[in-house]
């Protein structure tokens, strides 16, 4: 809970709670029209008619893209060579809701309204742990960034000249792997910690 915690309300309380005192709020707001401009023409995603999902996640990945421009952000785009995402569309699903939601917003912004920045950038950070959620990169960053922590907190580098390099370093891989699989559910654990706060402050 604590690890959802680090990761969820720092974001939220930059992006809402202080929106308008915040030291970026100038850039969000700049960026907010950018994407607003650069997004409002998108089709909204039917998935029951949709036959091939490569457009979609194209669609996506422009939105990441205008996205990581516009707020200085990092979020990966889907990997349009991944099969298991472009063919089997119920890969997809997660992302029609906040697909369809960013795109609402942006065809709702007004520039001379405020408050109408506010969905936009929340739906953008939605995208943005969706695409997160489904890459993986939150389990693999955390298991990798915790092994090396208690690696150096309880000096097991200490254990390199008693055991040798090859014990040493499969040591090291069942901690990680240890610490991998206690994260499973942890990518999603947050997405819905995320999703249910934006909906009571929305």
């Amino acid at each position: 809970m604590l690890l959802l915690l680090v990761f969820a309300y720092p974001i939220l309380s930059i992006l809402i709670d202080n929106f308008s005192q915040s030291p970026e709020n100038e850039l969000y707001m700049a960026g907010t029209k950018t994407i607003a401009i650069n997004l409002k023409q998108l089709p909204l995603i039917d998935i029951d008619t949709v036959t091939n999902g490569l457009e979609i996640v194209n669609n996506i990945n422009l939105m990441i893209r205008t996205i990581n421009e516009a707020f200085r952000t990092d979020f990966p785009e889907l990997n349009v060579n991944d099969l298991t995402v472009v063919s089997n569309l119920q890969e997809l699903v997660p992302f029609v809701d906040p697909y369809n939601d960013l795109i609402k917003s942006a065809r709702n912004y007004d520039e001379n309204n405020p408050e109408t920045a506010k969905p936009l950038i929340m739906n953008c950070y939605m995208l943005g742990f969706n695409v997160i959620v489904l890459e993986g990169k939150i389990t693999y960053s955390i298991a990798f960034k915790t092994t090396g922590l208690i690696n150096n907190l309880l000096k097991l580098g200490k254990l390199r000249g008693i055991v040798g390099d090859t014990l040493y370093s499969e040591f090291l891989s069942r901690i990680y792997w240890f610490i991998g699989d206690k994260l499973t559910n942890l990518p999603n654990d947050l997405k819905n910690i995320i999703e249910e706060t934006l909906r009571r402050i929305s």
